[in-house]
This record gives structure tokens, C-alpha cells and sequence, in this order.
């Protein structure tokens, strides 16, 4: 006799979340969209959706509707068979019609559409772009990108050549294919860097008195400015070079607001 297959585990329907509403000029027309924050696919066969309207024909998903962990289920109007109106609501209910699962009310029409920021957990805003089917576009999120470079980490300097206290880098490019400037600021003395590439670390540039750095002082010619970052003009270095300093490490216990 065959051995049996266990049953794939299932999110429970709780997991399922009302997470976007189009209630005015979508495409093709209103529609509501559903999340799983569940772990795993959750089977949503036979639930019930229905407006505010008791007098409307309740929508039963089909069977077999599973949503994947994570993912999301569009129901359209012309599924549904009613529209969503300016004060209306989303609701979903288990199989027996009667016990809710969850629902979203509103008193107007969305300038674009109500969601959830985040998907599934948070609570119902005004979106800022229709994103049916997919994560909700919400007001104040950034939007993160990938890191451009290559995953490895390498050491690209020698061993105890600037000691501690290194805070600041910026990469100057030369403006051809050629390599072109890192410039490093330490703030324990402050002193700045300039950095050239021999094809295999970043060594101090040895022209023009770089070859130690140069030590930082303060506009007045005094001073140890506790030197944490650096940065150039759009000009480039050539345009001047600017250290970012919290104090004067000459007299620490004073906060320096320059």
C-alpha cells in the first residue's frame, strides 16, 4: 500500500487580513485585496466578503483559493458583484456568514486608496500609489535598494597604518576610468587623509607632505577639532574640502557648535 502524504500545513484564516481597498475608479473597477502574514499558505475557500449592504448577495471564495505565506489575493467588482461606495465597508467572514474575520470602514472615497502601512499588521491610511496585489505604498516609507556592490568584505588597508579613531571617508572620483581619491578624516589628533590606490590597499598619497597626513586646526589657526566626517564641493577637492567637528579636542569638555 502507498504511504500516504501528509497534508501541507495550513495558515489559520485569522492570519488573513483585509490590506488594500479601491472603492472609486479603479481598474477595471472597485476591488479589495487580501494579505496573509502567515508563516504558511492559508486556504480562504468558501469565506464570505460583503460591503456594509445586508441586502447584498455575500461573495464566496472559491474553492481551492489558497494564499501563499506572504502573499495576496485580489478579489475585483465584477467578481464580487457590488460596488464600494463612499461610506462603505470591507468585510470578510468565515464560511457560515456570520463571524467576522476581519473589515475596514471608511465615511469617503480614498484620494487613491486605503491600505494597511505596513501590509497585514498596520493600521488603514490613505496610500500613496494603487499597488493591487502587491505591498502597500504608504507616506513616509523609504524605499530600500539593494547594495550595488559586490558581497564580499575585504581589508583594503594596511595593518595599523592610521592607528584609531579613522571616522570619515569620502570617495573622490577622478572623472576617467582611473582610480581615483579616498579622502579620511581622524579625529584623535584630527588630522586629514589622502588616500591613492597601489592596486591592492588605500596607502597615503606620499606627494606633496600627505605622506603623515596633515593636521587639522580650527579656521583661527588653534585648536584639535574632533574631526568625524568629511566631504569636498561639487567642484571636487579643488573646490575645498569641509570636516564635519563636534568639539575641540584641545578643550573636550566644551561642546562646539562649528
Amino acid at each position: 500500500m502507498p504511504a500516504l502524504l501528509p497534508a501541507p500545513v495550513m495558515a489559520a484564516v485569522s492570519d488573513v487580513r483585509i490590506n488594500e481597498v479601491e472603492s472609486n475608479g479603479g481598474t477595471p473597477g472597485d476591488w479589495v485585496e487580501f494579505y496573509n502574514s502567515g508563516a504558511t499558505p492559508a486556504d480562504v475557500s468558501g469565506l464570505k466578503f460583503l460591503d456594509n449592504d445586508d441586502t447584498h448577495a455575500p461573495y464566496s471564495i472559491p474553492a481551492g483559493t489558497v494564499i501563499p505565506a506572504g502573499g495576496y489575493l485580489v478579489l475585483d467588482e465584477a467578481q464580487f458583484g457590488f460596488g464600494l461606495g463612499g461610506a462603505d465597508s470591507a468585510r470578510l467572514f468565515l464560511a457560515d456568514g456570520v463571524t467576522l474575520v476581519d473589515s475596514y470602514a471608511w465615511t469617503a472615497h480614498a484620494a487613491i486608496t486605503y491600505g494597511r502601512c505596513p501590509s497585514g499588521t498596520g493600521a488603514f491610511a490613505s496610500t500613496t500609489a494603487s499597488t493591487k496585489g502587491a505591498a502597500n505604498s504608504c507616506a513616509g516609507e523609504v524605499t530600500a535598494s539593494p547594495w550595488p556592490g559586490n558581497a564580499a568584505v575585504a581589508t583594503a588597508d594596511g595593518v595599523g597604518v592610521f592607528g584609531g579613531n579613522m571616522s570619515g571617508l569620502a570617495y573622490e572620483p577622478s572623472g576617467t576610468a582611473a582610480t581615483g581619491v579616498l579622502w579620511a578624516s581622524k579625529n584623535g589628533p584630527g588630522t586629514l587623509y589622502r588616500l591613492v590606490w597601489d592596486g591592492t590597499n588605500w596607502v597615503p598619497d606620499t606627494a606633496n607632505n600627505w605622506g603623515a597626513g596633515k593636521v587639522l586646526h580650527y579656521p583661527n589657526g588653534t585648536g584639535d577639532p574632533d574631526a568625524e566626517g568629511v566631504t569636498f564641493t561639487s567642484a571636487g577637492s579643488a573646490g575645498g574640502v569641509y570636516i564635519a567637528t563636534e568639539r575641540n579636542n584641545a578643550a573636550s569638555g566644551v561642546s562646539r557648535l562649528s
